[in-house]
């Protein structure tokens, strides 16, 4: 009857990266104002084990912006 056992141990360090993209839009008129009016705010985030953002960019751009303008 044969039987099973480990046989050796590995360690994996695995490194996870967290993309983050921020737009607020305001309304050019106002900008010089203590508060200008935003007129728009977006936020998305990536996480993955890719540290390189340019490699999800585009996919957080377009979730961002898809039927943009939101009421």
């Amino acid at each position: 009857m044969p039987t099973y056992e480990q046989v050796g141990t590995t360690n994996i360090k695995i490194t996870t990266y967290k993309r983050i993209i921020a737009v607020d839009m305001v309304d050019a008129e106002t900008v010089a104002n203590e508060e200008p009016r935003i007129i728009y705010e977006g936020r998305t985030n990536s996480t993955g084990t890719c540290g390189v953002i340019g490699e999800v960019i585009d996919e957080m751009i377009e979730a961002m912006f898809t039927d943009f303008p939101h009421n």
